[in-house]
């Protein structure tokens, strides 16, 4: 992959939101490197290399210096435009997500952090372009077991869309992948390298960290809607994963404008 490599670095240059009703075009050469998301619409890219179609929830680098031929009808895409310290020739890689909300949650994030521009929007949105470049790795790497993910895509969908519900537990989702307990950890950390409980609250204290920075928010009714329904359990468990208090860490963040 175009960012496999440890020692290079990135330089945000844009995000954008962007949409259009019909593309057929020869695209010359651009000094700066796209990574999209593909919302809606499918398109077809060429280069003197080789052609790809990317669909809905398609994930598509292209490189800079690189002019490729497009056409497509109406598309909906989420685009970073970077820089890379590593000039090495490239192709565009389609990356096609066994999980697209995932991608989808990040790079909605990462446009509206850009867009709000609040301090230290920089420094945030680059946290979040490590964080696709990390979901990338995850799902894109031969240790992400396509049998696996299978098995336990419904239940990892609704981790997914109720993480933040008080009452989601491991028994739940497996119900809902028809797996017995250890049927499903085993599962899960074959896939996602970690244990459901750590996913759950990695999203939740990640979720709860974003709120202490931008709302106004109480941290007991941010303990709530980040699915804890003990707020002195919520402090235990965001001081082991963001090494402070939430007291602390909402004091010492920038908060967004209402």
């Amino acid at each position: 992959m175009f960012f496999s490599d440890p020692d290079t670095s990135f330089r945000i240059l844009a995000v954008l939101d962007m949409e259009w009703q019909k593309n057929d075009t020869q695209v010359q050469p651009r000094p700066f490197h796209a990574l999209s998301l593909r919302l809606e619409g499918n398109a077809f890219f060429s280069d003197a290399h080789h052609s790809v179609q990317s669909k809905n929830g398609d994930l598509l680098y292209m490189p800079a210096g690189s002019p490729y031929y497009l056409r497509s009808e109406r598309e909906h895409i989420i685009v970073i435009h970077f820089e890379m310290s590593d000039d090495t020739a490239r192709s565009f890689e389609l990356f096609s997500p066994k999980n697209t909300v995932v991608f989808e949650d990040l790079f909605r994030s990462i446009n509206e952090t850009w867009i709000n521009k609040n301090p230290g929007f920089y420094y945030k949105s680059m946290s979040i372009l490590y964080k696709i470049f990390e979901q990338m790795t995850r799902q894109f790497s031969p240790i992400y077991a396509e049998s696996s993910y299978q098995k336990i895509k419904s239940a990892v969908n609704y981790l997914h869309l109720h993480f933040t519900d008080a009452d989601l537990s491991i028994t739940k989702l497996c119900e809902i992948a028809s797996l017995s307990d250890t049927q499903f950890r085993k599962l899960f950390f074959e896939v996602y390298r970690t244990t459901p409980l750590n996913y759950i609250n990695t999203l939740r204290i990640d979720y709860a960290a974003e709120l202490l920075t931008g709302s106004f928010f109480s941290v007991e009714e941010i303990s709530a809607k980040s699915g804890f329904s003990d707020s002195k359990h919520f402090s235990t468990v965001f001081k082991k994963y963001k090494q402070c208090s939430p007291s602390t860490y909402k004091k010492t963040s920038y908060p967004l404008k209402p």
